[in-house]
This record gives structure tokens, sequence and C-alpha cells, in this order.
């Protein structure tokens, strides 16, 4: 059974228009690199998601975790830093 709630992690499909100025466009984007462990593409990709969704948490911890895997730990800190204060 689908819910709203699974229906918001699933990818995107095939065929389904997402706008290149969105914030779910690029943290698509994102993930999937991450997937791929091409991090350094899936940190920019989410930077530009967190661009345009600056409130969303969940973005600036997925920062963190791709920046950690970079042994990127400045970066990492301050992304989780900002998931904190918007908690």
């Amino acid at each position: 059974v689908l819910t709203m709630g699974t229906l918001a992690t699933l990818p995107a499909v095939a065929g389904t228009v997402q706008s290149k100025d969105s914030a779910a466009y690029y943290a698509e984007l994102g993930r999937a690199e991450a997937a791929a462990r091409k991090y350094s593409s899936a940190w920019r990709y989410l930077e530009k998601a967190a661009a345009f969704d600056a409130r969303n948490a969940d973005l600036h911890k997925e920062i963190a975790e791709v920046c950690f895997k970079m042994n990127r730990t400045a970066p990492a800190i301050k992304a989780l830093e900002t998931a904190v204060s918007i908690n």
C-alpha cells in the first residue's frame, strides 16, 4: 500500500517532469550520485538543492554525510550545525 510518505521516498520515474529549478530535482541527482559513490558531484547537487530549500534540515544532513565520506570534516560540521539550527 502506497501512502504519501512512501510516495515521497520513491525516485523519479522516467518520463516524470521535474523542474530543474527545484530542491527535489537536485536532491534526487545528489542522492543518485552518492549511491554511485560520486561524492564530489553529489555534494554539488545537494548544495544546489539546499540553496532552493535552505530550511530543509535533512538536506544539510545529507550534505554532511557526503562530506564525511570525502574526509571533508569542516564542511561536514558546518552542514550539521546548520541542520541542528533548523531543528
